[in-house]
């Protein structure tokens, strides 16, 4: 094999395996920096100046605007407690406390980020409009079966996302302190 042809090869082994990791970097989350509470990844600096080069170009790449520091935080489910990925022909229960914020809206996204719409025309929650049990807690059920309650019926085949946004939070400013019993989990209840 002549020297060319090495440098041929090992040149477009190269542009495939940096593509292929650019590509995977930019689409699994904000870059570096992530903190995990159970299933709920936060990115804390992606809406600051400190956000690493990787945030910038899925923030890019998005034309999302994320929240900045003293608005609140962005938690994201990708998978359930048992580390399977969120399927809409499966049903969850969502349950716990939320994060002491001001206020907050949970919704149901594709893996790009937009927003899962379904046939009843609900796609999410805020913290106005849940109901709450006595103690403050809540349950929110996620499955294409009507429950009572709280519910949301996600609509598709392809997996989804949840995003829990935390406005005017204290959180924010003292992630270490956080864990995971501080955050709903999200167990799945079975799958049709």
């Amino acid at each position: 094999m002549t020297t060319f042809l090495k440098l041929v090869i090992t040149g477009c082994v190269s542009l495939i395996l940096g593509l292929g990791f650019t590509h995977y970097a930019l689409t699994q989350g904000y870059g570096f920096g992530a903190i995990q509470l159970g299933v709920w990844t936060a990115w804390p600096k992606t809406g600051s100046p400190e956000a690493d080069p990787y945030a910038r170009a899925v923030l890019a790449r998005t034309g999302e605007i994320p929240l900045g520091l003293g608005e609140g935080l962005t938690l994201i489910a990708r998978k359930d407690q048992s580390g399977q990925e969120l399927s809409p022909l499966c049903s969850y229960r969502l349950s716990g406390r939320m994060p002491k914020a001001r206020a907050w809206s949970l919704i149901l996204t594709d893996q790009q980020g937009h927003v899962v719409q379904s046939d009843l025309g609900r796609y999410g929650f805020t913290s106005g409009e849940v109901v709450r049990e006595g103690d403050l807690s809540l349950t929110i059920f996620i499955s294409r079966h009507v429950h009572s309650g709280n519910w949301l019926a996600p609509a598709g085949q392809a997996p989804f996302l949840l995003v829990l946004k935390l406005y005017d939070t204290i959180t924010r400013s003292d992630l270490s302190a956080l864990e995971a019993s501080d955050v709903p989990a999200l167990v799945r209840e079975g799958c049709s």
